[in-house]
């Protein structure tokens, strides 16, 4: 459960008699392997903690591996119950334990599906609180567990977001040119069109503004009618801002206006 938990989570982990537990908790606190969290202004208060991180260590380091996975399950079960994104990142990690301890048994296909849940609630709750390179971690172990298209589609959509927003804009040059592989493989043109003109924000974001309006003209060539859909309008609007920081501010207006035409007819008013 980490170096501090609460009682009540050590008690759905242990199962059995909860006033058993309470007595061996005493006497562990008794002997100062464990301590109560008492401050009045402390967040985790009445919580429990190893005073030493090597007792903790070297307890978790007798358990046999069977044991360990049953206790990473037990762990996960309660975290699940207990309905708050907050502590997908912990659920996460348990689920991942679980699985790296026995990755042929018959249940770990079902523990992968788990962990990737669990790491995508974790990036999601990390870009809330605006720290996009746990995020973007969360989702690079998240890709690292799926092959499965449509999944893979949505983590790497989330994985770019997170590498752009933690100024790894390599990185998410390569996540976008993957998603683009997979919407295209997939026949499904708009989300296509989106992932490009993403690519292309990216591009010149790296100041890359040459190859982001060869990416632009290759990709809007595709489409007979310039805001039959959100995103061809996305397209145009990116390449009338590339045009416009390459010097061309005639053919960039131009495109401009093509964009705004076409986004107030959608209905696309963030993009207006």
């Amino acid at each position: 459960l980490g170096r501090r938990f609460a009682p009540d989570a050590l008690a759905a982990v242990v199962g059995g008699s909860p006033s058993v537990t309470r007595a061996r908790t005493e006497s562990l606190v008794r002997r100062e392997l464990l301590a109560i969290d008492e401050e009045r202004a402390s967040p985790g208060r009445g919580e429990l903690v190893f005073v030493q991180d090597l007792v903790r260590e070297v307890a978790y380091g007798t358990l046999a591996r069977t044991k360990r996975r049953a206790l990473h399950l037990a762990a996960a079960r309660y975290l699940e119950g207990t309905e708050n994104d907050r502590v997908a990142e912990s659920l996460a990690g348990h689920l991942l334990q679980a699985h790296a301890l026995a990755p042929a048994a018959a249940d770990a296909e079902r523990l992968r599906r788990r962990a990737v849940a669990a790491l995508r609630r974790a990036a999601q709750e990390a870009m809330r609180l605006h720290v996009p390179e746990r995020a973007l971690a969360h989702l690079e172990r998240s890709l690292d567990l799926t092959g499965e298209p449509h999944q893979r589609a949505v983590l790497l959509e989330g994985a770019a977001l997170a590498a752009r927003s933690s100024a790894r804009l390599d990185l998410a040059e390569r996540h976008l040119r993957e998603l683009i592989d997979l919407r295209e493989a997939g026949d499904l043109a708009q989300e296509t069109s989106r992932a490009r003109a993403e690519l292309a924000s990216v591009l010149l974001m790296a100041q890359r503004n040459e190859r982001a309006l060869a990416e632009l003209m290759s990709a809007i060539e595709a489409f007979d009618d310039i805001g039959a859909d959100a995103g061809s309008v996305e397209l145009a609007a990116q390449l009338a801002r590339a045009l416009v920081l390459v010097g061309d501010d005639a053919s960039g207006l131009e495109w401009a206006d093509r964009a705004l035409d076409a986004a107030t007819r959608l209905g696309l008013e963030p993009l207006a």
